[in-house]
């Protein structure tokens, strides 16, 4: 769905579809985190916990860009409401990295059998 939307170079549509692509990739490293210890002897528990939280960003973020895309032209050509939601946009990226740099502490401090 995100591919297929309509966007003129250097026009709000394609900010918005850049913004949105970046969050996309940034939602996608929460995959990359699950294969880089999927193989790891990690405690059960601690492995469905982890996943879960895992599971829930990154679906929640695939929900929005879903909710985003299929409202789109709802924005055209107002400016003030795209740059809000650009705003909006950053912050879900920023809280991706630090729920992703948090989650990846717990899986290596679970291998290594620290405490959380």
């Amino acid at each position: 769905m995100l591919w297929a939307l309509p966007r003129e170079d250097r026009s709000l549509e394609e900010d918005r579809f850049e913004i949105l692509t970046e969050l996309l990739d940034k939602s996608c490293q929460g995959l990359e985190i699950w294969e880089e210890h999927c193989e790891r002897k990690i405690p059960l528990g601690h492995r469905c916990v982890l996943e879960g939280e895992l599971i829930h960003l990154i679906t929640s973020k695939f929900d929005l860009i879903d909710k985003i895309c299929g409202e789109f032209d709802k924005l055209k050509n107002k400016r003030s409401e795209v740059n809000d939601e650009r705003d909006m946009l950053r912050y879900e990226i920023r809280h991706c990295d630090m729920i992703f740099t948090e989650i990846h502490e717990k899986f290596l401090k679970s291998y290594l059998e620290m405490d959380w």
